[in-house]
């Protein structure tokens, strides 16, 4: 499993509409955040990501589109 973009700058308050597609055969989570939220997602025990919209599960071979609003400037990661 890769992301084909690895890093991506955005102007804070502005939202950006992420196209997720997962060509596997088994579900992804994709997630943004500080290292505080990643690792909530390493130990927690959230089965599916539906309501966050940094936070989102996409089923096996379908795709999912979520749109994120960062209000602060930073770095964030994503997994």
């Amino acid at each position: 499993s890769h992301f084909e973009q690895t890093d991506l700058t955005v102007r804070a308050g502005v939202p950006v509409t992420f196209t997720l597609e997962n060509k596997d055969p088994i579900a992804h989570e994709w997630i943004v955040g500080d290292e505080e939220t990643h690792q909530r997602h390493r130990t927690g025990t959230e089965p599916y990501h539906d309501t966050i919209p940094s936070e989102v599960t996409v089923p096996a071979l379908q795709t999912r589109t979520t749109v994120v609003t960062f209000m602060e400037p930073g770095d964030y990661l994503f997994v």
